[in-house]
């Protein structure tokens, strides 16, 4: 929603949509990862190769693009680049 509309709203009101996302998004993960599990096992059975990338080998592909990421972070900003690996960690931590 755009942030006029949400600026427009009570607290209470804010509060209700607020709970109603953080709700949602707990269950929306919930069956995104159920249905990703089920979808890649059926792709599996049909022949599908899968490579599951191990840390260690992510680990090092962060390590190859991290002066790329660092040329950028400057250009965009680093305040900007902070809060997106901020969300990004607490979405890992996610249930």
């Amino acid at each position: 929603m755009s942030g006029s509309f949400w600026d427009k709203l009570n607290g209470d009101e804010r509060k209700v949509l607020q709970d109603a996302c953080d709700e949602s998004r707990v269950y929306h993960r919930k069956v995104n990862r159920s249905t990703n599990e089920k979808v890649l096992a059926d792709l599996k059975a049909k022949g599908m190769v899968y490579n599951d990338v191990s840390t260690t080998e992510r680990t090092r592909m962060r390590d190859k693009v991290s002066p790329v990421v660092d040329k950028y972070s400057k250009e965009i900003g680093e305040d900007l680049v902070k809060q997106v690996r901020a969300e990004i960690a607490k979405v890992k931590r996610a249930p």
